[in-house]
C-alpha cells in the first residue's frame, strides 16, 4: 500500500477518533448529570421491613409506573416477585435492615407493566421515635432502567473507541521468531519529523537499541510477553529524538503463526506520543498547582450546582464544618444551614441563577451541633462546563460577630455588674477625688446614698479611717498603675469602723482620666481571724505544756516538736530538733523498722500505727520510746504526726511481772508433774503414759491451728486425764489378765473420779470436763455419760484419739504393744464414728505426711 495512502487513512481515523471521543464526553457529562438528579418515588416501611408509603417525589413525576403499587403496600421488598438480585444479595441488604444501619443506591429489577426488566436503586435511612426505639425506614427510589441501557451502549461505544485507537499509528513494524526487527515503515516520509534519529535498527532486537525508559525490569516484562507470544497494547518507551529531546512511543502488536502453528514473529503499528506525554504532565502540574493554592487556602472554598448539591470542597471548609469530604460530597448546601436559615435558601439559588453572583452571610451548625457565621461571595460560572455550577469562597466571622455583639452588650453587662455587686464599687474623677458614681454596695457598706457622695471626696466624708490608707492607695496607683489587695479600715455613716479589702486601677470615661475602686468588707472575716489566732494561742499552750511529746515529720524532717519531746531525747530546747533527721534519734537496729513504718504512712498504706523502738538519747543512753503516729496534712502537703512516750520504766516492770508469770507457770507444771507422778507410782505399767497423751494431744492441737495458750491447755488436760486412777486399786490396775465385769467397772470409774478430784481447780481451761469426756465417742457408744457429737469438747475429742493411740502402741499389763499401725487402723476405722474427723485426718497427717514420731 501506497504510504500517502496510509497516511491519509491513519489521519482520517484520527479525526473520527477525536469526533468519537468529544461526543462520548459529552454524552457521559449528560449521563452523570441526569443520574445524579434523578429521583422518582419516595418510600416507607414498618419496624418490620413491610412498605407503608410509596409514593413520586416532589420534584419529579414518573411518566411511567415502574411496578403495580397497589400489591406492594404491607409487604417486604424480597417478597414481592423479582428478577435480581439472587437470594444472597437479598440477605445481604436484609442484614443491613435489621441492624437498623442506613443504605445507599440498593439495587433490584422486576418486570415492569410494560412486561420489560425494569431496574430500581433507592436509599434509605432508619427512623427512630424519640425515645430511641427503631420505627422503620424512609427514603427515595429512581428507576434507573435508561441509566443501565446507557450504559451498555456507553460499554459498546467505549468497544469502538478502544478499536480506533489501536488502529491508529504513525509506524508500522515487524519482527521474527528472535524479536529483531525485520520492517518498519514512517507514515511520515519526512525524516526531520521521524519520531526517532535514523540509524541502524534492522537485524536489532528493540530492547538492544539504547532507550531511556523503561528500566531493566520493565524490559524483562516486555520480553516475557513477548517470548510467550501474547498480543500486547499500548506498551511504551522513549529514546532520544531528532529534536535531541526525549520521545515518548507506544505500540502495539500481534504475534504471527504460519498455517502449520509455528511461532513466526510479531507485527504490529506504533504511535508518537510525546505530546500527549508532554501534555499529561503540564496538566497534573497545573492541577496539582491549582489543588495545592485551593487546599491551602484558608479560606472556604466549594463549588455547588443550582439545586444547592455540593459537588467539591476544600480542606479549610471540612476543618470548619466537621464533616468529612465523602459526607459533604453527599450534602446539599441547605443541610448546613441552621432550621431558622434554610428558609432563605431558595432566594439565594434564584438570585445566583439570574444575576450571576450573591454575596452575604449565612448560618450554618457544624457536625458537632455549633452554630457559626460564614460570609460569602459567590459566582456562577457557565462557561466551559457541562452544566452551571457555582464557585463559592467564604470565610467564617463568627467571632468577628461575637466580638461586635460583646462590644455592643460591654456597657450594659458593665452597668449590671456595677450595680449587683454586692462589694463597694465607687468611681472618682483622677483630678481631684471628687466621686462620679457609686453601686448599692457602697451604700449598703457605708451607709452612703448616692446623692451624699456624688460631688464630694473621701476626704470631705471622712471616710478613711486613717489617712495613711488613703495616702498607699494613691502611692500604689503612681508606682505600679494598679492597687491590689490592700488592707484598709474606713468609717461608716453611722460611725462604725469597717474593715476593708480594696483594689483599685485607672480607667478612661470620655478621655478623662478616673480611678475605680473596689472594696470587700472583711469585719467579720478579721474577727473571725482574731478568734481563730487566740485559739491557736491556746491550743499552743496546750500542746506546749503537754505530757506527751509531740512532733510533726514532713519531707523526712523534723519540722516541730514541743519541749516535752525535746525533754524525752536529751536536747536542752524544742529548737535543736528543727530539721533533723527522725531517724538520728533512733538507736541503730531499730531504724530500718521506724523508716519503713514511716514510709507505709506516707505512701497512703497505713494512715495510723502504734509501735515501740529504743530511742537514742543525745548523751548516747537508750530508753523505749512508745508512739502513736498518723498521716495528716501541714500546710497544705502531706505530713506525720504523732505523739512519743517514755516507756522504758513501763518495759521495765513488764519484764518484771512476765519473770513472775514464768516462775508461776514453772511451779504450776511442776505440781501437775508431781500429780502425775504419783499416780504413775501406783501404775508402774502406765508409766509416762499421761505426759506421752499430753504430748500426743499438743502435736495434734497445733496441726488443727490452736495457738500456744490453747495447746497449753491440751498439755495439762493431757497430764492429769488419767489422775483418777489413784482411786482404782493398784492390784486391778496391774494384773496381768483379763478384768472381770466388776473390776473392768471400777477402771472405767477413773474418768468420773479425775473429774471430782480436778473440778474445783481453777485451770484457764476446762481440764476436769477433759478428764471426765476423754473416753466418751462421737457415736454415742463411750462412757461415763453417753455424749454425741457436739457435745463432747473439742479438746476432749483431741485427747481422746490422743489416748487411743498411745494405749496401743505401748505394752499393758494384758498383753504387748500392739504397734504404731494397729493403733493407725483403729483411728482410722473409728473415724467418723467414735472418733471425731478432723482429730482423726490431723492425726493422721502427723504420722504419715509429716513423719511424727511418737515420744518415748
Amino acid at each position: 500500500m501506497d504510504d500517502s495512502v496510509l497516511r491519509r487513512r491513519l489521519e482520517d481515523k484520527i479525526a473520527e477518533l477525536d469526533q468519537a471521543n468529544r461526543k462520548l464526553k459529552e454524552s457521559e457529562a449528560r449521563f452523570r448529570s441526569l443520574t445524579e438528579m434523578s429521583s422518582d418515588f419516595y418510600w416507607e416501611s414498618d419496624a418490620e421491613h413491610r412498605l407503608t408509603q410509596r409514593g413520586s417525589a416532589d420534584r419529579k413525576v414518573s411518566t411511567v409506573s415502574v411496578f403495580a403499587r397497589g400489591a406492594q403496600i404491607g409487604e417486604r421488598r424480597w417478597d414481592i416477585p423479582y428478577v435480581t438480585p439472587d437470594a444472597a444479595g437479598w440477605a445481604a441488604h436484609r442484614a443491613v435492615l435489621d441492624a437498623h444501619q442506613p443504605f445507599r443506591e440498593f439495587l433490584f429489577s422486576r418486570m415492569g407493566i410494560d412486561g420489560s426488566e425494569r431496574f430500581i436503586s433507592i436509599s434509605g435511612d432508619p427512623v427512630f421515635d424519640a425515645t430511641g426505639v427503631f420505627t422503620g425506614y424512609r427514603g427515595v427510589g429512581s428507576d434507573i432502567t435508561e441509566r443501565r441501557r446507557v450504559e451498555t451502549a456507553l460499554a459498546e461505544s467505549e468497544k469502538r473507541f478502544r478499536s480506533l485507537t489501536a488502529l491508529s499509528s504513525d509506524f508500522y513494524w515487524e519482527t521474527d521468531e528472535g524479536h529483531r526487527l525485520m520492517a518498519r515503515s514512517e507514515t511520515n516520509s519526512d525524516e526531520s519529523k521521524a519520531v526517532f534519529k535514523s540509524e541502524p535498527r534492522l537485524g536489532k532486537s528493540r530492547w538492544e537499541i539504547p532507550s531511556l525508559s523503561p528500566d531493566v525490569a520493565g524490559w524483562a516484562a516486555h520480553r516475557a510477553m513477548l517470548d510467550a507470544h501474547q498480543p500486547f497494547r499500548d506498551f511504551e518507551f522513549s529514546r532520544v529524538g531528532t529534536d535531541g529531546g526525549e520521545r515518548f512511543v507506544c505500540i502495539s502488536g500481534d504475534p504471527l503463526f504460519d498455517t502449520k502453528g509455528a511461532f513466526t514473529g510479531y507485527r504490529g503499528v506504533g504511535s508518537d506520543v510525546t505530546a500527549r506525554r508532554r501534555a499529561e504532565h503540564a496538566l497534573r502540574a497545573s492541577e496539582d498547582r491549582y489543588r495545592d493554592l485551593i487546599e491551602n487556602s484558608q479560606d472556604l472554598i466549594c463549588t455547588h450546582d443550582l439545586n444547592g448539591q455540593l459537588l467539591s470542597v476544600n480542606a479549610a471548609l471540612v476543618r470548619a464544618s466537621g464533616y468529612s469530604q465523602e459526607a459533604l460530597l453527599g450534602m446539599n448546601m441547605a443541610d448546613l444551614l441552621t432550621q431558622g436559615a434554610r428558609p432563605g435558601f431558595t432566594g439565594y439559588l434564584v438570585e445566583i441563577a439570574t444575576s450571576g453572583r450573591a454575596r452575604g452571610v449565612i448560618h450554618v451548625r457544624t457536625a458537632g451541633g455549633e452554630a457559626r457565621w460564614w460570609e460569602y461571595d459567590n459566582s456562577l460560572r457557565t462557561e466551559g462546563v457541562a452544566a452551571p455550577v457555582v464557585r463559592g469562597v467564604a470565610h467564617d466571622v463568627t467571632e468577628l460577630r461575637r466580638a461586635e455583639s460583646a462590644r455592643k452588650s460591654s456597657e450594659d453587662r458593665f452597668r449590671k455588674a456595677f450595680q449587683l455587686n454586692p462589694d463597694a464599687i465607687n468611681i472618682n474623677r483622677l483630678e481631684d477625688g471628687m466621686y462620679v458614681s457609686i453601686n448599692g454596695g457602697f451604700t449598703q457598706i457605708t451607709g452612703y446614698t448616692e446623692d451624699e457622695v456624688l460631688g464630694r471626696t473621701s476626704l470631705e466624708l471622712n471616710i478613711w479611717d486613717d489617712p495613711k490608707d488613703r495616702t498607699r492607695l494613691v502611692q500604689g496607683l503612681k508606682k505600679d498603675g494598679f492597687v491590689a489587695s490592700l488592707d484598709a479600715r474606713f468609717r461608716a455613716k453611722d460611725g462604725s469602723v469597717r474593715d476593708g479589702l480594696m483594689s483599685a486601677a485607672p480607667i478612661d470615661i470620655d478621655g478623662v482620666p478616673h480611678i475605680i475602686n473596689i472594696t470587700r468588707d472583711i469585719t467579720e472575716r478579721v474577727r473571725i481571724e482574731d478568734e481563730l489566732a487566740q485559739s491557736e494561742m491556746r491550743f499552743r499552750g496546750l500542746v506546749e505544756q503537754s505530757i506527751t511529746g509531740n512532733y510533726i515529720i514532713q519531707d523526712g524532717r523534723i519540722v516541730y516538736v514541743n519541749p516535752r519531746m525535746a525533754q524525752i531525747a536529751g536536747y536542752a530546747s524544742a529548737e535543736e530538733l528543727i530539721g533533723r533527721d527522725p531517724l538520728s534519734l533512733v538507736a541503730e537496729m531499730d531504724r530500718d523498722m521506724v523508716a519503713q513504718n514511716m514510709r507505709e504512712r506516707m505512701e497512703g498504706n497505713v494512715t495510723a500505727k502504734d509501735y515501740e523502738f529504743t530511742g537514742l538519747r543525745k548523751d548516747g543512753t537508750l530508753t523505749v520510746i512508745g508512739v502513736h503516729a498518723a498521716r495528716a496534712m501541714h500546710n497544705g502537703r502531706p505530713a506525720i504526726i504523732g505523739l512519743m512516750q517514755d516507756i522504758s520504766e513501763k518495759k521495765r516492770a513488764e519484764e518484771q511481772i512476765q519473770t513472775y508469770v514464768a516462775q508461776l507457770e514453772t511451779a504450776f507444771m511442776s505440781t501437775v508433774e508431781v500429780a502425775t507422778t504419783m499416780g504413775e507410782m501406783r501404775d508402774p505399767y502406765t508409766a509416762g503414759h499421761q505426759r506421752r497423751v499430753a504430748e500426743i494431744a499438743v502435736a495434734i492441737g497445733a496441726e488443727l491451728g490452736f495457738d500456744a495458750r490453747r495447746q497449753e491447755g491440751l498439755r495439762v488436760a493431757g497430764y492429769l486425764h488419767d489422775i483418777g486412777k489413784i482411786t482404782i486399786p493398784a492390784e486391778i490396775l496391774s494384773k496381768p489378765g483379763k478384768l472381770s465385769p466388776t473390776e473392768y467397772k471400777l477402771v472405767q470409774g477413773h474418768a468420773q473420779a479425775s473429774y471430782d478430784v480436778l473440778k474445783d481447780v481453777q485451770f484457764p481451761w476446762p481440764v476436769a470436763d477433759v478428764a471426765l469426756q476423754h473416753h466418751e465417742r462421737m457415736d454415742g457408744s463411750g462412757y461415763p455419760q453417753g455424749l454425741k457429737g457436739a457435745a463432747i469438747r473439742i479438746e476432749s475429742r483431741i485427747v481422746a484419739v490422743a489416748d487411743v493411740l498411745e494405749a496401743m502402741s505401748t505394752h499393758r499389763p494384758y498383753r504387748p504393744g500392739l504397734g504404731l499401725d494397729k493403733a493407725l487402723a483403729e483411728i482410722e476405722r473409728g473415724r467418723g464414728s467414735a472418733y471425731d474427723v478432723d482429730v482423726a485426718d490431723a492425726c493422721c497427717r502427723l504420722l504419715r505426711e509429716q513423719r511424727y514420731t511418737l515420744p518415748l
